[in-house]
């Protein structure tokens, strides 16, 4: 995925695991996962996390984390996030079924322009400052992927996994196989089926696990992106006025 100064995708590259060079940045009265700030900015919420939330939880890490991926991808013109959790339409939209249960993504949306245009994605975000648990979470979010499209193909077009912190350096390149979907469907059985042995004995070897491993995208951003890195309100606003003229000429 090439990215140029209209941040644009080529999702017919031959891998969607990319160290984005990006940012996110807020826009006036924008609201977090869980809460709403005021006039400010990236800095400012950072700040307003550290003096109101001392000893800052794991849950306002993680609210923290979504609402950044969802302001980088908004303001790369090329994403819209649609649904972002917890609010309740959006929980509707992000929840699939599993045998004995429910699983759901942190955000969702719809790509905009290019190859891409209109196709729907889902997001898992792990604010995280190393790798801590993520090589497990992983393996668990590529099963919860092979699940979701199995059963709505139709609004799967792509799964995004948002970090801040690389993980499993030396298989990097191995991460979105098509190999590595499928151990990770067995070793994760509880999303996909009702005993291991169920699992074990599954014929996976059709279209659906490259189908899968296609349409995962691994986006690795950092503090220094989002706190000095953005395309402002002014450039946003130049883009805005520039599609509405180009539509009204069609």
């Amino acid at each position: 995925m090439r990215l140029s100064s209209r941040m644009k995708f080529r999702p017919s590259a031959a891998r969607r695991i990319v160290h984005v060079q990006g940012v996110v940045s807020r826009s006036p009265g924008g609201c977090t996962t869980y809460d709403c700030e005021s006039e400010g900015g990236t800095k400012d919420l950072r700040k307003l996390y550290s003096s109101s939330m001392a000893g800052e939880t794991e849950h306002a890490k993680g609210a923290d984390g979504t609402w950044l991926a969802k302001r980088w991808l908004e303001r790369t013109t090329r994403a819209q996030v649609r649904w972002e959790q917890p609010d309740p339409i959006a929980v509707r939209k992000l929840t699939f079924d599993r045998p004995g249960g429910t699983f759901s993504f942190d955000i969702g949306g719809s790509l905009v322009g290019g190859e891409v245009d209109s196709q729907d994605f889902f997001a898992e975000v792990k604010k995280y400052k190393d790798a801590q648990d993520q090589p497990a979470l992983f393996r668990q979010f590529l099963a919860k992927c092979f699940r979701a499209y199995d059963q709505r193909p139709e609004r799967c077009d792509n799964f995004m996994w948002i970090t801040w912190a690389p993980f499993n350096s030396t298989d990097w390149s191995k991460l979105d196989k098509p190999e590595k979907l499928e151990s990770c469907v067995r070793e994760n059985w509880k999303y996909n089926f009702t005993t291991q042995e169920e699992a074990q004995a599954a014929d996976l070897s059709g279209n659906i696990v490259k189908e899968v491993a296609q349409r995962i995208w691994i986006l690795v951003l950092s503090d220094k992106q989002v706190d000095h890195l953005s395309m402002s309100d002014r450039h946003l606003s130049v883009i805005a006025e520039y599609e509405t003229l180009e539509r009204a000429k069609r």
